[in-house]
């Protein structure tokens, strides 16, 4: 479901516009012009955030928090979720193979799960509004007015739990004043990228703020190493609506509907490696040796077929609709009421080809619908002095229907002919339904106890039902008959208990305690050390994937991570110089990662497996100085040190059961940094020109828990960016340039199997861009 932002904008802008004419005309007659302010920014900026649901100072907090305020991330060039990760060491974005689901990845604590329904170890948040499932992450990021990064395990603050941390966007909002602005860029590959907003008010306790932003990229990125095509073109569309009703000078209400539509070519991952499952079966490619290895954009696919009839190309057509309510109440001096009441929906329609070769291994096709609601209530007081509080309840029902469909006629495991001659499995589609219900109660209390000491207790209780309806990898065109028996349309999963094809429901009922405890020093009144011990909890599940048998899809058991921390934040040097420091510690109980079962027909197949034991240690520093007035320098960095404590899983090489005690989680660089510095220098009275040049490096780290030096390694990598701007001093007027992956850095992050070859997903080469952008305040 989309709305058609063209009609609405038209309105909104022509309603803003005409009331602030009059509203801006003094009694002369003239209108009134802003005062330009000369101003150099600066990244040791006090960036007031919302993290425990009241306005506070990030460095004020005793947690580990990295924060964007919307001026930051226009000066550091950051467009999205990823571009914000290389900025925040120990965060990790990648993509689960090439079927595009996001895993997002804090400290180590991640979820690789393929499955549309996979819920994040991460929580996700926009206003406030939880999305449930990464995949509904996918759209464009405009008019953000922050972004905050909690780490650590979340439940005290959140509708929802989570036991990595916490993504927070935070949208402008609508205010009274009469405010509009544009962005345009223009890059490599005919990138067109354009967001803009208009904000005002309506009436005296009516204000909105409309605002759109779009990307178009008509030359794909990537080239097919063998015919020379393009593949990667972008096409999206994101839009926003906020309308905020002052009901007294005590409540208001803000409307909130958004949604957006993505109809861009699906990258593809390059292949490396050909390691036939069944040795001696199946069609050996003959593209991979021609895929260059040392450049990004070369890789190979072909196109498949959708049940015989349609192809299966590299295209998504995705649609996202959203709309919520919140309720701002001040009851009294000291005690709120905030009511958010919300509404998601994303649909996807995607083709992939996971193997990234011409062969018809696993061409994918996922037909995908989300839809949720939910509920907060919260209740907040703050007498001002020494003690604050929050008590929230929450509740939502979340609905996931897909049909995931595979051509796989070209793989090893799929070549039946030592049966019988001409006998090859070519479709399989799996399709279910999962819903869940989920209820919690939650708390948070601040207590200055004495001077410069501040004692912290959270709680929460959740209880979520999870049910998987009719869940079965059905026999398409008769493509199973000859191995199970079945019919065309039947069902063909077993149930290892009847020994019978069926489809397959469940039902799963989890609650949990979770809680946390910190405390504060302020040794000064630039310095602040803490303490902070906690634990998370998310919830079991059933997995996606294609199924011979019905224990593939679970169900699989809730993961619980006890944290500690120990850090501090300071302000040094008359606000010129910035060092946050911390160590920390995680044990993990039944983290849930993705394993394989084998099967005797099918040979290996995916399936979520709870490891018994593992544990993360780590240590962390952010280190800013702004030594001259207009430069800035900033290093950061995170250290880990994961291990598999007690946990069975299959090698991949060998397909035998193996002992992972002593491997390395997923996902997870023992060092990762970032540097950068930025000079701003004034040109003329009116203008700034600054300069940036900024860096990230990742060390390696393994894809799978068999830790494969050869198949499993994601390779360390430096990306280098730089950017200059011509900005106006007083903000409304400025023009960039920039060059992303500056040495043209050939890496990627995420790597997988699909049957029988190996491939990773690339990221992009070096790319040009000029930008501009316009302000009216």
């Amino acid at each position: 479901m989309l709305m058609k932002p063209s009609s609405v904008a038209i309105a909104i802008t022509m309603a803003i516009a005409s009331s602030q004419v009059h509203a801006n005309e003094d009694e002369s007659g003239t209108t009134e012009q802003p005062e330009i302010k000369k101003s150099k920014s600066s990244l040791i900026e006090r960036i007031e955030v919302t993290a425990q649901k009241r306005l506070q100072s990030a460095d004020d907090i005793g947690m580990p928090i990295a924060a964007f305020s919307s001026q930051q991330m226009k000066d550091l060039g950051i467009n999205n979720a990823i571009d914000i990760t290389k900025f925040t060491p120990g965060v990790v974005y990648s993509e689960t193979s090439a079927v595009g689901v996001p895993i997002y990845t804090i400290r180590g604590v991640g979820f690789d799960d393929y499955s549309t329904a996979a819920n994040s170890t991460v929580g996700i948040y926009v206003d406030e509004v939880s999305l449930p499932y990464p995949i509904m992450t996918r759209g464009l990021q405009f008019d953000v007015q922050r972004v905050e990064i909690l780490k650590g395990p979340q439940g005290d603050l959140y509708g929802r739990n989570s036991t990595g941390g916490a993504f927070n966007f935070i949208s402008n909002k609508p205010t009274q004043d009469f405010e509009l602005g544009v962005n345009l860029e223009y890059g490599s590959y005919q990138r067109v990228k354009t967001d803009g907003f208009i904000n005002g008010g309506l009436t005296n306790n009516l204000s909105a703020r409309f605002s759109f932003a779009t990307l178009n990229e008509g030359e794909g990125w990537q080239t097919h190493a063998v015919t020379g095509e393009d593949n990667g073109a972008q096409d999206q569309l994101g839009y926003r609506l906020l309308v905020n009703w002052d009901l007294s000078s005590d409540a208001s209400l803000l409307f909130n509907v958004h949604g957006g539509r993505d109809k861009s070519e699906n990258s593809v991952p390059q292949a490396f490696a050909y390691r036939p499952l069944v040795p001696g079966f199946g069609t050996v490619p003959t593209d991979i040796d021609k895929i260059n290895l040392n450049d990004s954009s070369s890789a190979s696919w072909g196109v498949s077929d959708f049940e015989g009839t349609s192809p299966i190309e590299t295209k998504r057509d995705s649609n996202s609709f959203g709309a919520s309510v919140t309720l701002d109440w001040a009851l009294n001096d000291n005690l709120s009421l905030t009511s958010i009441t919300a509404y998601e929906e994303f649909d996807r329609k995607d083709g992939n080809d996971w193997d990234g070769s011409d062969l018809r291994s696993t061409d994918v096709y996922n037909d995908s619908d989300i839809q949720a609601i939910s509920q907060e209530l919260r209740l907040s007081a703050d007498n001002g002095e020494d003690f604050s509080w929050i008590v929230g309840a929450y509740a939502s029902s979340d609905s996931v229907k897909e049909s995931f469909f595979s051509d796989v006629v070209q793989a090893s495991n799929s070549d039946f002919t030592w049966i019988a001659p001409d006998m090859y499995l070519q479709y399989v589609d799996t399709r279910y339904e999962i819903n869940t219900k989920t209820a919690a109660l939650y708390g948070h209390t601040e207590w200055d106890f004495a001077e410069d000491w501040t004692l912290i207790l959270g709680a929460r209780y959740t209880a979520e039902e999870r049910e998987l309806l009719d869940a079965c990898t059905y026999d398409v065109e008769g493509a199973l008959t000859p191995i199970l028996g079945t019919g065309p349309g039947d069902c063909g999963t077993v149930n290892p208990e009847t020994g019978m094809t069926e489809t397959f429901s469940d039902e799963l009922s989890v609650s949990n305690l979770s809680g946390k405890v910190g405390i504060n020093y302020k040794l000064n009144q630039d310095v602040l050390l803490y303490g902070l011990v906690s634990n998370g909890f998310k919830s079991g599940g059933y997995q996606g994937a294609h199924a011979s048998s019905t224990s593939q899809w679970g169900p699989y058991d809730e993961e619980i991570l006890n944290a500690a921390e120990l850090g501090f934040k300071s302000v040094l040097l008359n606000n010129t110089m910035k060092v946050n420091a911390s160590v920390f510690n995680y044990w993990y109980k039944d983290k849930q990662v993705q394993d394989t079962l084998v099967d005797p027909l099918f040979g290996p197949l995916s399936v979520i497996i709870n490891l018994e034991e593992s544990e993360i240690r780590g240590a962390e520093i952010e280190w800013v100085l702004n030594p001259l007035d207009g430069l800035d320098l900033r290093v950061s960095g995170t250290w880990l040190d994961t291990e598999v404590i007690e946990g069975t899983g299959i090698n991949l090489e060998t397909l035998e059961p193996m002992d992972l005690a002593g491997q390395k989680l997923t996902n997870s660089p023992e060092l990762q940094w970032s540097a950068l510095i930025s000079y701003e220098a004034e040109i003329g009275d009116d203008w700034l020109l600054r300069s940036q040049l900024d860096g990230f490096y990742s060390d390696s780290s393994f894809s799978y828990l068999t830790n494969d030096p050869e198949l499993n390694t994601l390779e360390s990598y430096t990306v280098a960016n730089l950017r200059f701007a011509l900005l106006q001093s007083d903000g409304a007027w400025e023009v960039s340039a920039f060059v992303r992956n500056l040495t043209d850095e050939s890496y990627y992050t995420s790597s997988s199997y699909a049957n029988d070859i190996y491939s990773r997903s690339m990221a992009r080469p070096r790319t040009f861009g000029v930008g501009f952008s316009y302000s009216f305040y």
